[in-house]
């Protein structure tokens, strides 16, 4: 007999946070948005967070006994344990300073709002979206790469997810690249980021096409050398990831691209070009996301069904797309 109650799932990033509820069959509904800057203007970032959910279950008329579990993904390095984010970056104060670091979430949350509270990475969450709409989950290792502001990823491995002795296992967007010279967000020298992310496309919009709207830079520049350059950039850190982990599938997805005119063939021509041979690259499986807007809080929800031991229904997928899509 399936479980009642709803899973609340919320996906916070550096502009939105965006929170949802999702019932353990799939039923999705009551998707709300709104600015993220509420966290860092407030006196306690915990009292915001659990302020913006109770908010949140009033408006939506869900009473809280119903509630099975409060489910989070946020961009940022996540301890092990699964309580607080060793750097979150994106929600600061207006001094800038990062409010959410070193902030045990789960338990603030929990004992503020008395129900079980989970943290996960943003990315883990995407992929659990990913692999539930796509079939996946019956595969040995499923790699998730995400370019967005930044670039993001998870590892899916025998059933769990890639967390590492410290549980931040998998920053691909702060791999090293050889002779780089740029420096990174993060503090560190050549990451990733610093040449394949949304951050780098906007730079490179603003210096060679400042009156246009970086919505159509690929429809209208897709063959600019600085362009093309940025498609190899990105194909660079996805083929590393295929090339260590020999992977069943491959998803790629996130905002840039999802951006009209993104050359989705010629990033997996690149990402070919720079795997081994003939293995894997022969027998490769790349596949792209399908982009929901509410997938981050989906699969905040799904994570938690995973925390809890809960059996996924075997109609879920139908019943998201019905109600997400």
């Amino acid at each position: 007999m399936a479980e009642r109650g709803i899973i609340i799932g919320v996906d916070l990033g550096g502009t939105n946070f965006r929170i949802g509820g999702m019932s353990p069959e799939g039923r999705v509904s009551d998707v709300k948005i709104r600015p993220s800057a509420f966290i860092g203007e407030a006196d306690s970032a915990i009292g915001a967070l659990s302020g913006g959910i109770a908010r949140y279950v009033d408006e939506a008329g869900i009473n809280m006994d119903e509630v099975l579990c409060v489910s989070i993904g946020i961009p940022a390095t996540v301890d092990k344990e699964r309580k607080m984010g060793h750097s979150v970056p994106n929600i600061t104060n207006s001094a800038g300073e990062h409010v959410l670091d070193g902030v045990n979430i789960t338990d603030g949350i929990g004992d503020a709002l008395g129900v079980v509270t989970f943290l996960n990475r943003d990315t883990n969450n995407l992929l659990a979206f990913d692999m539930l709409m796509n079939g996946l989950y019956g595969e040995e290792i499923v790699v998730g790469c995400y370019i967005g502001t930044g670039f993001g990823g998870s590892v899916h491995i025998y059933g769990r997810y890639l967390l590492g002795k410290n549980g931040v296992a998998n920053e691909i967007g702060h791999i090293p690249y050889y002779k780089g010279e740029d420096y990174c967000s993060c503090g560190k020298k050549a990451c990733t980021e610093c040449y394949a992310s949304g951050r780098v496309l906007k730079l490179i919009q603003e210096e060679r096409y400042p009156d246009e709207d970086i919505a159509q830079i690929f429809v209208r520049h897709a063959k600019d050398p600085a362009l093309v350059d940025f498609i190899y950039a990105c194909a660079l850190p996805i083929a590393t990831e295929v090339n260590i982990f020999d992977p069943d599938c491959v998803v790629i997805g996130g905002g840039v691209v999802d951006m009209t005119g993104f050359p989705k063939d010629d990033l997996i021509s690149q990402v070919i070009e720079n795997v081994r041979k003939p293995l894997p690259a022969d027998n490769l499986k790349i596949i792209y996301s399908r982009q929901c807007r509410d997938m981050g809080v989906i699969g905040a929800a799904l994570y938690a069904m995973d925390c809890m031991g809960m059996q996924f229904d075997p109609n879920i997928a139908d019943r998201i797309r019905q109600s997400a899509f």
